[in-house]
């Protein structure tokens, strides 16, 4: 009697644990988004883009199987610093009339991670309005970046 107590005892615990974790991460992507949305309006303003919406897929990064605190500092890192490079390089870029032009006409961005998680660059490319961002799995940047997007267009 005393194994199955225990028994039962643990399998709650870990039942627990596994859903505080899917709590930690449904929060740190809740932050993420906030943090994304906020920078909309400064792309918008500095590229005229009339409307300009963001899609990240957020389970490309659960698909990696980080450990909680990695994946919450992975969520993080995307959020912060990697859409930052991304929208800092598109401000960048409409500082020039002609990129201006066409990257005014994005009205919505979707970042990805890509199949490979230690794969270095961001991939990117245009299609009728949807500017198609596949981000290094495990969030590190690149100068070669702002290069790679602006042979995008």
């Amino acid at each position: 009697m005393k194994l199955l107590t225990l028994v039962v005892a643990l399998g709650l615990t870990v039942a627990n644990a596994g859903m505080m974790d899917k709590i930690k991460i449904k929060k740190a992507v809740a932050a993420g988004e906030s943090k994304v949305q906020a920078e909309v309006a400064s792309v918008k303003s500095a590229c005229g883009n009339k409307s300009l919406s963001v899609k990240v897929d957020w389970d490309k990064w659960n698909s990696y199987k980080l450990d909680v605190s990695k994946h919450e500092n992975t969520l993080n890192y995307v959020s912060q610093v990697i859409v930052n490079e991304i929208f800092t390089t598109m401000k960048d870029a409409c500082k020039d009339a002609d990129y201006k032009g066409v990257i005014a006409q994005v009205n919505k961005i979707a970042i990805t991670g890509k199949d490979n998680f230690s794969d270095m660059y961001m991939d990117f490319s245009y299609d009728k309005g949807t500017l198609h961002v596949k981000v290094n799995g495990d969030g590190y940047g690149s100068w070669k970046n702002k290069e790679l997007f602006m042979k995008s267009w």
